[in-house]
């Protein structure tokens, strides 16, 4: 079954094992009718059931509390699921992808864009990024070029095909294009790009070797920002 096969189990099961559990406690202590004037009995056992209960309602989850703790408890197993999935150690085939993805940063043009983006987009504003966005703009081209690459890079990094903090130990210069973005990111996204740097996003939000690797960009990009 796998650690991810148990520990899913365990986040989905134990919760719905505990209902039913409360729920038995509170079925457990309402009187049976045997023999005798069941109809009698039955109505003691109506208000009976109605004794024990109200006290116990509240400790037994409504539908739309069970309904939020399923979101709550989907959201923790993938989050779960991802971290497991992370390489814990690089080896000779994280390597070889560095070397083929540092190839790729030697192409002229993927060269040429990557400057560009690095000395020339330094937005100020949401119109400056949305002018980059149309097809007509001087660095529309090596946004896109940029911006893809390196979120390609990062996927490897965010689907565990690579170890995070040996990937990111070359393939930082991306985290610099994601900062000066995300102030306008959830805009970016609005006009036509729903999924736009979420692979960065990640890098710099979520896994442990990448967020000191954020921080420290970020930092260094509001510094050259100032300076300009």
């Amino acid at each position: 079954m796998g650690r991810v096969g148990v520990l899913a189990g365990q986040l989905f099961v134990e919760p719905v094992l505990w209902i039913g559990e409360r729920r038995r406690d509170v079925d457990s202590q309402v009187p049976q009718a045997r023999g005798g004037d069941r109809n009698e009995q039955s109505l003691d056992r109506h208000a009976r059931t109605r004794e024990i209960r109200e006290p116990l309602r509240d400790q037994v989850p409504s539908r739309q509390v069970l309904e939020l703790h399923g979101s709550i408890l989907a959201r923790r197993v993938a989050s779960t699921i991802m971290a497991l999935m992370l390489k814990t150690t690089p080896d000779h085939h994280d390597a070889e992808l560095l070397i083929k993805v540092y190839d790729l940063r030697r192409e002229a043009v993927l060269r040429q864009s990557r400057q560009a983006i690095q000395r020339e987009f330094w937005p100020k504003s949401w119109d400056d990024v949305q002018a980059v966005l149309k097809a007509d703009h001087p660095l529309n081209m090596a946004y896109r070029q940029a911006g893809t690459y390196w979120e390609m890079v990062y996927s490897f990094a965010r689907h565990g095909i690579v170890h995070p903090g040996f990937w990111l130990e070359n393939n930082a210069e991306g985290l610099f294009l994601y900062v000066k973005i995300e102030p306008y990111l959830a805009k970016v996204r609005e006009a036509g790009q729903p999924i736009a740097f979420r692979n960065a996003e990640w890098v710099a939000k979520e896994c442990p070797d990448g967020q000191p690797v954020y921080v420290r960009i970020k930092t260094r990009v509001a510094q050259l920002a100032a300076a300009r």
